[in-house]
């Protein structure tokens, strides 16, 4: 069992004094091959981190980075194959600078979180318009998207921009704020198109009127509604 490195970097992935051993696993029997490895202690063991290849239980896309459980068995050298409780890895080639590795890992973890967020933020397209009663052209006009914006996203053929992705977390502000005076079963369409009295400050028109005719009046209503509450 691996159970101790003289440290992280390239060139020291050794075992230390009486604790090599070999694999005794076949040599071409493993289940994903890690390049540019490396060792690092961690939690009273020892893991691997590198570049994955060919994973056969289908977790990650060929060179993402991981870093694995608890290594048992196998020997911290190119072309041997390592264990951990679940998985068998081929060390191909040689070890990689596991600092970089490190960094690399962190970065995915933040596009990975960045990528959930923006999944999030893209349902909201569809879940705000149906809130509000709309159809594809009066909420693009709403949300300021062109002509079509929600045929072409829905059929695959764009993708939001983060422009695009703020426009539509501000209208989920805008919606909360419309939630902050609504009582009793919500009916969003209908708060919509309601005309306000001629001494509001839209005027006799609807809101849906007033933010058509003018995008900037969003602003105002929503400062009008959360001052109500």
């Amino acid at each position: 069992m691996i159970k101790k490195l003289t440290d992280g970097t390239p060139g020291s992935q050794q075992q230390s004094g009486t604790e090599s051993m070999g694999t005794g696993i076949p040599g071409g029997s493993h289940d994903a091959e890690l390049r540019d490895w490396a060792f690092r202690e961690h939690k009273h063991s020892v893991v691997a981190f590198g570049r994955v290849f060919g994973d056969s239980k289908g977790r990650w896309p060929d060179g993402f980075v991981i870093g694995t459980s608890a290594v048992v068995g196998g020997a911290p050298q190119e072309g041997s194959v390592i264990t951990t409780p679940n998985t068998r890895y081929l060390l191909s080639g040689p070890p990689g600078d596991l600092e970089a590795l490190l960094k690399l890992s962190q970065q995915q973890g933040a596009n990975a979180a960045r990528r959930g967020i923006s999944e999030q933020d893209e349902q909201l397209f569809d879940l705000l318009q149906a809130a509000w009663g709309m159809d594809d052209a009066t909420f693009e006009k709403v949300a300021g998207l062109p002509p079509r914006w929600l045929w072409q996203w829905r059929n695959h053929y764009r993708a939001p921009s983060d422009p695009e992705l703020a426009g539509i977390r501000r209208l989920m502000r805008f919606h909360n704020a419309i939630r902050l005076v609504t009582y009793g079963e919500p009916n969003y369409a209908a708060w919509w198109r309601r005309r306000w009295s001629d001494g509001s400050f839209i005027g006799s028109q609807s809101p849906l009127d007033a933010v058509l005719s003018n995008p900037a009046m969003m602003d105002r209503l929503e400062q009008y509604l959360r001052a109500q509450f």
